[in-house]
């Protein structure tokens, strides 16, 4: 599993997670584009071997910035109901 933090706004990159059996073979991938203060955007752009694990940064690139607008959408029609997700907004606050 991979999961990258970003903020919102920016889309600069805030961190990265990488679990699983294998995470050590992609992990430096997200550290560099951390250290350099990278955003998300990197990921959406670059090509990555398929299949490899490092495609998963490209995945969930694109995830992560679905949901981003997905968000904005939901909050627009629906803001009777953005007390009840307090709590997901500041998780998401960072994805």
């Amino acid at each position: 599993m991979l999961k990258l933090l970003f903020n919102r706004e920016t889309r600069e990159l805030l961190g990265v997670h990488a679990l699983g059996q294998r995470a050590t073979e992609i992990i430096h991938i997200g550290q560099a584009v951390l250290f350099y203060r990278g955003s998300v955007e990197y990921f959406r752009d670059m090509v990555f071997n398929y299949p490899t694990l490092a495609e998963a940064y490209k995945v969930a690139a694109l995830d992560g910035l679905n949901k981003r607008c997905s968000f904005r959408i939901f909050r627009q029609f629906q803001p009777f109901r953005l007390p009840q997700l307090r709590h997901f907004r500041l998780l998401a606050s960072g994805c």
